[in-house]
C-alpha cells in the first residue's frame, strides 16, 4: 500500500547546488517523471539495464533473466524516472538478510535484526542522463520510503561499481564492512553501508 513520503529537505539544497532553478517545496520531488514502477515497465527497465551494463556501470555480472532479477521476490517496491515515454532511471527497496550469511553480517554490523532493515537496490540511470541529480533523487526517495516504513536504510555494493561507491560516500553513507565477493581471481569486494542519520526535523 502506498504511504505518503516526506521528501528530504536536502533535495531542495541539491537542486540549488546543481541548478539555477528555484528550490522546490520539500514535499515535492524536484525531478518530474518519478513514479512507482508498474508491471508494464519491466521490459523498458530491462532494456535500460542493458544500456547501463554495456557502458560498464552496473551490474557487475549480467543476470540470466533481467526482468525476473528486477522483480525478484526480495524487492518490496520500486520506482522509475520516465521522460518522453522512456524509462531513464530506476531504484528499488528490498528485504535484506535472506540467507544465513547475509543475515549474520547485517546483525553484526548494525546491531539490529534484519526485520528492522531494508535495502536500497537496483539503482541505475541512463548514462547520458547522468550528472543531473537523478540518481541522488532516486536514492533519497528510496531512503525516505524505507524510513516511512519504520525501517533503517542499508545497502551493499560491489567494489567494481566505483561511481556508485563514490555517490554513496559523498552523500554520507557509512561503510560498515568489506568482504570478498565472487571469484577470488577478480579481486572484488562487497561493501556494506548504513545510511547517515536522518536530518533533525
Amino acid at each position: 500500500m502506498w504511504r505518503r513520503v516526506t521528501w528530504p529537505a536536502r533535495w531542495g539544497q541539491h537542486r540549488r547546488a546543481h541548478s539555477s532553478a528555484p528550490a522546490t517545496d520539500s514535499t515535492t520531488p524536484p525531478v518530474k517523471g518519478i513514479r512507482r514502477r508498474r508491471t508494464g515497465d519491466l521490459a523498458g527497465c530491462a532494456n535500460l539495464l542493458a544500456v547501463v551494463f554495456s557502458a560498464g556501470q552496473y551490474p557487475v555480472h549480467w543476470p540470466d533473466a533481467p526482468r525476473a532479477w528486477l522483480a525478484d521476490e526480495e524487492v518490496l517496491d520500486a520506482w522509475v524516472f520516465e521522460r518522453g515515454g522512456e524509462v531513464h532511471g530506476h531504484v528499488a527497496i528490498c528485504a535484506v538478510g535472506l540467507d544465513k550469511l547475509s543475515a549474520l553480517r547485517w546483525r553484526e554490523l548494525t546491531g539490529r535484526e534484519c526485520s528492522e532493515l531494508a535495502g536500497v537496490t537496483r539503482l541505475f540511470v541512463r548514462p547520458r542522463m547522468r550528472g543531473q541529480g537523478i540518481g541522488t533523487v532516486l536514492l533519497d526517495l528510496a531512503v525516505a520510503e524505507i524510513r516511512a516504513r519504520g525501517l533503517v536504510p542499508v545497502l551493499d555494493v560491489v567494489s567494481a561499481s566505483k561511481d556508485a561507491v563514490r555517490l554513496y560516500e559523498d552523500l554520507g553513507w557509512r561503510r560498515r564492512a568489506a568482504y570478498p565477493w565472487g571469484d577470488e581471481r577478480e579481486g572484488l569486494r562487497i561493501y556494506y553501508y548504513e545510511a547517515p542519520p536522518a536530518p533533525a526535523t
